[in-house]
């Protein structure tokens, strides 16, 4: 009997080694680093996006610059749409690939190359919706701590790892208390700051310090649905349940998000920083018609094996 199992587990490898497969999906920290810009949903933007971006609805884009010089190496094209190209205008910079769901009505301006491929539909544009989704649910699981109060006006983000990894907790209404924030990785890998509530508008002032944090600091809005962000932000910025506003000031790291009004440039800082569990990578799907009969002929095969041999014993 535990022969035959052995042989059953063998054989089950066997479907999952002769059904296709799909091509492995990228992870949270794998998407933050190659993708700058990551909505799900619409675009409207005057501005630059230093870096690539994949835009799951329509691109609004008043000639908005998409900047791929120094972009850590992905597979995908500088800027990807899944709906359409519409406004005055769109400059991709050094040479960046773009792919379109649907139609470029208006100037794609290729400079240094780059191909245009439109009416690509949804099978050629990748969702990270899941992905992302899941993982911002999961880092707000994380029990955090709440950073320092400094003259009753400076936050201070002075972490103190054990495990490379330092976790904070906050509301949006805390924006509102300080008007200052210092980011101090002290030898941390990564800092995860969980920030519940819905709705906010973010006015305050990072010190000089915070920004050699930037690639190592992501700002978890899980719950989040409107964000208004009125002065330069340092950090990675997952909100993927919200709409974003970016006004005349810089996101210094990835923002993701359902939809967004780029007013200021996003610039690139990849994410540098080591997700725990939370960053989970979606299974391989192995398609039941093609396994169930290679299953199913391999169960047969043990079957007569089986038999003969408990002929040959009598």
């Amino acid at each position: 009997m535990a022969r035959l199992t052995t042989l059953i587990a063998a054989a089950a490898m066997g479907v999952a080694l002769a059904a296709p497969v799909s091509a492995a999906p990228l992870t949270t920290s794998e998407i933050l680093r190659q993708f700058n810009l990551v909505t799900f949903g619409d675009v409207t933007g005057t501005s630059h996006v230093d870096g690539r971006a994949l835009i799951g609805g329509d691109l609004d884009s008043s000639w908005m610059v998409f900047n791929m010089h120094g972009a850590p190496a992905s597979a995908y094209a500088a800027l990807t749409v899944g709906g359409d190209i519409t406004g005055s205008g769109v400059h991709v910079n050094n040479g960046g690939d773009v792919v379109v769901g649907g139609a470029a009505s208006t100037t794609v301006n290729r400079n240094g190359g780059g191909t245009l491929a439109q009416d690509q539909g949804t099978a050629g544009i990748p969702d990270f919706a899941a992905t992302l989704k899941a993982s911002s649910a999961a880092l707000a699981e994380i029990a955090g701590v709440s950073p320092a109060i400094v003259n009753g006006n400076k936050a201070v983000f002075d972490t103190a790892p054990t495990d490379g990894l330092t976790v904070y907790s906050i509301d949006l209404s805390f924006f509102d208390l300080v008007n200052e924030i210092e980011l101090a990785l002290n030898g941390a890998d990564t800092v995860v700051i969980n920030v519940s509530g819905t709705s906010g508008t973010l006015q305050d002032n990072f010190l000089g310090d915070s920004f050699n944090a930037a690639s190592n600091v992501i700002w978890n809005f899980y719950e989040a649905t409107s964000l208004t962000f009125d002065r330069q932000f340092v950090g990675t910025v997952l909100a993927p349940y919200a709409a974003v506003t970016v006004t005349n000031n810089n996101i210094e790291g990835t923002l993701v998000a359902d939809s967004a009004h780029i007013g200021g440039e996003i610039h690139q800082r990849p994410f540098a920083g080591t997700l725990p569990s939370a960053d989970p990578t979606p299974p391989v799907a192995v398609p039941a018609p093609a396994a169930l009969p290679v299953f199913l002929a391999g169960l047969a095969g043990l079957g007569l094996t089986a038999r003969r041999r408990r002929v040959a014993a009598a």
